[in-house]
């Protein structure tokens, strides 16, 4: 006798979680998979930040530590899959929050290191 399917699966399967928030949501595809690539798109944006400025990014432990792995990955293609998993994790975590925070990084880096846009006349 074969052992059951399921009791092989992992219980933390990415997977399984958004095909039981797909069953729910009433969203078009074509927005579905907007917002995805929105979340990955800001993924992408916090594995480019230095660790220290990373630190002050409301993060939960998993999306952070799977941010620090996708900054050591050189390869291409495994890079690419660290921030498709990183996208997937965003999903679930505050984006709101961590696009606030990123826009606060950003626009702290912009005036304290001079590099602000020049005023009118300059």
């Amino acid at each position: 006798m074969l052992p059951n399917r399921n009791a092989l699966a992992p219980r933390n399967d990415p997977q399984e979680d958004d095909a039981q928030e797909d069953a729910v949501d009433t969203r078009s595809k074509t927005r579905r998979k907007r917002d995805a690539e929105a979340l990955q798109a800001l993924g992408e944006r916090l594995v480019e930040l230095k660790p220290s400025r990373l630190a002050r990014v409301p993060l939960d432990e998993r999306l952070r530590e799977e941010i620090l792995t996708a900054q050591r990955i050189q390869a291409r293609g495994a890079r690419r899959r660290q921030l498709q998993l990183i996208g997937r994790l965003m999903r679930s975590a505050d984006a709101a929050a961590i696009a606030n925070a990123l826009a606060r990084l950003e626009a702290g880096a912009l005036t304290v290191s001079g590099d602000a846009a020049p005023g009118p006349g300059k």
